[in-house]
């Protein structure tokens, strides 16, 4: 399986290598107050990367792009479309990452103890913690600096903190066009079009996004 290159640690931005520690230590904290488990939310965080990474090397294997934070909405039909997503990751990896679940928890859950509970001091510090190094990541993400290529901000910035930045800018971009376009009102007037072209005598529909040659029908 091709697997994408990536720059090391030193040469790696630096926003991006504290956007990974501190994604990576907000999602132990947030796993440890939801688990109660320390040890056992280790397993499971370091599991959870792996797992991100299994994925991102299977799209990378197929279309030669890495993973972005938009896969995450599409990849929930994996559940309703298991024979269109799955093949992708292949047979042993699939295999390998439910037992490895299944073993996680198992072990997990027998070995381990719960060391508080949610209404706990220790519980109500790590709720602290996840939250206050929700927004550092938050805030470091949008002041990065990101191109259009893909590729190049996942490796510049390491696979989590890239998929960390877009998801946050995404966000923002959103915000910022849905404020133009109230501002702009593009749709102003089209009811009127739509009438006036409704009565015309003959109507010619496009749909474009499905691509073919026009002149091979006339």
């Amino acid at each position: 399986m091709s697997k994408p290159k990536s720059l090391g640690i030193r040469l790696r931005s630096k926003q991006g290598v504290l956007i990974h520690v501190l994604l990576v230590a907000s999602a132990y904290f947030l796993i440890t107050f939801i688990t109660q488990r320390p040890v056992f939310s280790i397993g499971l965080s370091l599991f959870l990367v792996v797992i991100i990474t299994v994925v991102n090397n299977a799209k990378y294997a197929t279309l030669r792009e890495p993973l972005a934070f938009s896969d995450f909405f599409l990849y929930l039909q994996a559940i309703q479309h298991p024979r269109l997503y799955l093949p992708f990751l292949g047979v042993w990896p699939l295999i390998s990452l439910v037992s490895g679940v299944l073993a996680l928890f198992i072990l997990g859950l027998l070995l381990e103890s719960s060391q508080f509970n949610w209404l706990s001091m220790p519980a109500l510090l790590l709720l602290i913690l996840t939250l206050s190094m929700s927004f550092l990541i938050r805030k470091i993400s949008l002041l990065v600096k990101i191109s259009h290529k893909l590729e190049d901000n996942s490796k510049r910035l390491g696979l989590l903190a890239s998929l960390c930045v877009y998801a946050f800018n995404a966000s923002l971009s959103k915000a910022e066009v849905q404020k133009k376009l109230e501002e702009l009102d593009p749709f102003r007037g089209a009811q009127e079009k739509i009438s006036k072209a409704m009565q015309a005598k003959d109507l010619v529909v496009i749909q474009s996004e499905s691509f073919f040659d026009a002149r091979l029908v006339s």
